[in-house]
């Protein structure tokens, strides 16, 4: 459809504006040229952000854990950083821990008769910028994997807290581990990500009586991020540094710029 303009002839100005529109073709008769692929892709470009902005938020920090709030018990063992499982790279790296079970506390004629102790390590994850913007939904998200132990009591497990670490739900916890997958879990829209904590953790097996060896278990995470999508823009809070190119207003008076240009 070529939709022509014509100087001073305002009668066809609603016919250029439609074709605008609906096709973005317009051939602009004083300058020859044709300018409906700009036009048109920066109308698609702008209503898919309107339509479907998301924002990807992960926590900062991570550190050390001694609680036994995510599932794991037994003697604490300090865990090793986890750097990779929340930097900007997402799945392209990945940061593990493991631990083993205490050995055999006292012999006999050979045997174990006093087990080693059940060790753990588990790591916390916290730190979540604030975000000024309400969403339609909001999700937690966990790409991990666990190697498994072959004792009962070697685990693997992960759990969140929405209130900064009052209380904990799991997420999974498991003896045989898992391959690598994504869990995902819906939080409340409203949530107060400064309050968001994520925890992991592994547990080895003692010793056991008699004979044989401790266990172990390891967790290796590529990335913890939450998903916010579909935005309903409020206004963000002063200096928050959050901007809104999708904000209605602001689409609404380019809309208008445009029309009134053409």
């Amino acid at each position: 459809m070529i939709v022509y303009r014509h100087e001073n002839n305002h009668g066809k100005q609603w016919a250029y504006k439609l074709g605008w529109i609906l096709f973005g073709w317009v051939y602009d008769i004083r300058y020859d040229r044709c300018r409906w692929f700009l036009r048109l892709w920066t109308l698609i470009l702008c209503t898919a952000g309107l339509t479907f902005g998301d924002e990807l938020l992960r926590p900062s920090a991570d550190a050390t854990s001694s609680a036994t709030s995510y599932g794991c018990s037994g003697t604490n063992v300090a865990f090793t950083s986890f750097p990779n499982a929340h930097d900007a790279a997402g799945l392209s790296t990945s940061s593990s821990g493991s631990v083993s079970g205490g050995g055999c506390r006292k012999f006999t004629n050979g045997e174990c008769v006093v087990p080693g102790a059940n060790q753990f390590s588990a790591r916390l994850f916290n730190t979540w910028p604030s975000s000024g913007n309400t969403w339609a939904s909001l999700t937690l998200n966990i790409n991990s994997l666990s190697s498994g132990g072959f004792l009962s009591q070697d685990s693997a497990c992960l759990a969140y807290s929405l209130n900064s670490g009052m209380t904990w739900t799991s997420i999974r916890c498991a003896q045989g581990g898992w391959i690598q997958v994504t869990n995902t879990v819906s939080i409340p829209v409203a949530q107060d990500l400064t309050k968001l904590q994520v925890g992991i953790c592994v547990q080895g097996t003692g010793f056991p009586i008699g004979g044989g060896s401790s266990g172990s278990d390891s967790i290796q995470v590529w990335d913890i991020w939450t998903l916010g999508t579909n935005n309903v823009p409020p206004t963000p809070p002063a200096g928050s540094g959050t901007s809104r190119p999708t904000d209605p207003v602001i689409i609404s008076r380019w809309w208008q710029q445009l029309l009134e240009s053409v």
